[in-house]
């Protein structure tokens, strides 16, 4: 006899479970000659040929004039901030990583947390209205897992 939690624990929809977090890996070799190019020339940030190259192709791509590439998430967020010229409050969802509210918080804005859907995990528009005051300047919408 089955209880009643067993009755409503769904069968899993992949044959094996798959990580958040895990890692999109591209093929060793590619990553390899990369890297070997990276030593040769001595110069593993800050400008490098290679960040150079990503950066145009992301122009073109995206047809954009700038792009600037950053070391995570947390850094774009800043910059994004400064160059908005933004001060205040800014609305971001509760559920979120810590990041998204150090990164306004660290460029002196106040974040405001706004509850999610429970079904979609993003911002909720409704509890969104609620908190817009004159003081807002801004929504970031994170979603968690990306």
């Amino acid at each position: 006899m089955t209880s009643s939690l067993e009755a409503r624990i769904l069968p899993p929809v992949l044959a094996t479970p798959l990580h958040v977090g895990a890692p999109n890996m591209g093929p060793w070799h590619e990553f390899s000659e990369l890297a070997q190019e990276i030593f040769r020339r001595r110069w593993l940030t800050n400008r490098g040929p290679l960040v150079i190259e990503l950066e145009q192709k992301l122009q073109t791509y995206l047809e954009v004039e700038h792009v600037v590439l950053c070391a995570n998430g947390t850094i774009a967020l800043e910059l994004a901030a400064q160059a908005a010229g933004l001060s205040g409050e800014v609305i971001v969802p509760s559920f979120t990583f810590i990041a998204s509210a150090h990164a306004l918080q660290w460029q002196g804005l106040k974040p405001v947390f706004c509850d999610i859907n429970p079904h979609t995990y993003n911002l909720d528009p409704e509890a969104i209205e609620a908190l817009i005051t004159p003081a807002t300047r801004a929504i970031l919408g994170v979603h968690l897992q990306g």
